[in-house]
């Protein structure tokens, strides 16, 4: 995962990066990554195109978020990229 820019506030971009891939492929790994999130349902992440690369952006707002949500989203990124990559 590589951090894309400093976090604005509340918000920062990153993006899954396997350096033996070309940009596309990793594009489409990123791709596939956010609709896996959606679909599941459980976290809400936003997607932006930065340097043509597909980049995910996630934004804590809220005084009420707690580790609890942020600990459920890094476990749902972490398992669905674990996942993508298998079938890769």
């Amino acid at each position: 995962i590589r951090i894309i820019n400093e976090p604005e506030l509340t918000i920062f971009a990153y993006r899954y990066e396997n350096s033996t891939l070309s940009k596309e492929e990793n594009n489409k790994i990123n791709k596939k990554l956010t609709e896996e999130i959606h679909k599941e349902g459980k976290v809400f992440l936003s997607s932006t195109n930065i340097d043509n690369e597909i980049c995910l952006r996630v934004a804590i707002l809220s005084f009420r978020t707690h580790i609890y949500e942020i600990e459920l989203a890094l476990n749902e990124i972490k398992a669905k990229l674990e996942s993508i990559i298998k079938m890769h």
